[in-house]
């Protein structure tokens, strides 16, 4: 039904083609990531709403939404889907940010869903080895080590 609602809303583009791709909050996962067990169904969904042919190489790649559209020789845009294959964040990182910079903030719009996740232990012990392991192993020289580590 959304379909069509928005489609009421651009009939006045007559027959431009309309081009897309969508944010993360349209996949039904606020910074989702590769785990999101309906990614392939919401990918379907901005398809159709983007009234892309059936037999679009779009559909049929097992990939997300990502794809260029070449206007001309010279002009090419490049649509990105960058949730498609991203890692989660490790624990550690979500109850720091929580604890550090949420928590501290009472208006903060976050406050509440930190406060559930660290109440009710949000990170699962197995995701919390694999970051500790890799963080444990890495070097502090290491580029990313200050962001990740």
């Amino acid at each position: 039904e959304w379909t069509r609602d928005f489609r009421e809303y651009f009939r006045g583009m007559g027959s431009q083609r309309m081009l897309g791709t969508y944010d993360d909050h349209d996949s039904g996962w606020n910074n989702g990531n590769r785990r999101n067990p309906a990614k392939q169904q919401y990918k379907e969904l901005i398809l159709d709403f983007l009234d892309v042919p059936m037999d679009s190489d779009r559909r049929r790649s097992s990939n997300g939404l990502e794809y260029v559209h070449r206007i001309s020789n010279d002009v090419h845009v490049w649509f990105l889907d960058e949730r498609w294959y991203r890692d989660p964040l490790p624990c550690e990182i979500r109850r720091s940010w929580c604890t550090d910079t949420v928590l501290p903030d009472p208006s903060h719009n976050k406050h509440g869903w930190c406060t559930d996740y660290l109440l009710e232990g949000g990170c699962c012990k197995a995701t919390e080895e694999v970051y500790l392991g890799v963080c444990a192993g890495a070097s502090q020289d290491e580029e990313l080590y200050p962001y990740a580590c």
